[in-house]
């Protein structure tokens, strides 16, 4: 009996140990695809490729910024906000985003995206 429960737990080691390896690669794969996501929206940017970049997204997926306060919904409402953003000649400056992804149609998309600028510095005090 003993050396059952032994075997049974030694299995269960064997099976968990397979599980976080495999979920590991899996997480890995994921992250790679994520990363490139992220590399296509900078390359979709730098040549001011607004529907490059509105291909990124959902369907129905979400862009909200500071400028000032846009919030836009859909491929054709982001397309022509980020047409607008490079036809202002606004600099991809400095900032925070925050982005969530979700499986669409077998790929990775962005469903919202939030991105504001760092303020300019405040002046010093006299």
């Amino acid at each position: 009996m003993r050396s059952w429960i032994i075997s049974v737990i030694a299995a269960l080691g064997f099976v968990a140990s397979a599980f976080l390896a495999s979920a590991q690669q899996a997480d890995q794969g994921t992250r790679q695809q994520l990363e490139r996501i992220v590399a296509a929206y900078h390359d979709n940017w730098n040549n001011h490729n607004a529907a490059g970049i509105a291909d990124l997204y959902t369907k129905d997926g979400i862009l909200v910024t500071q400028s000032p306060k846009v919030v836009k919904t859909g491929q054709q409402e982001i397309e022509q906000q980020y047409q607008d953003t490079f036809k202002a000649g606004i600099a991809h400056d400095d900032g925070h985003w925050t982005a969530v992804y979700v499986r669409d149609g077998g790929a990775w998309k962005i469903r919202l995206l939030t991105a504001f600028p760092n303020p300019p510095p405040t002046p010093p005090a006299r």
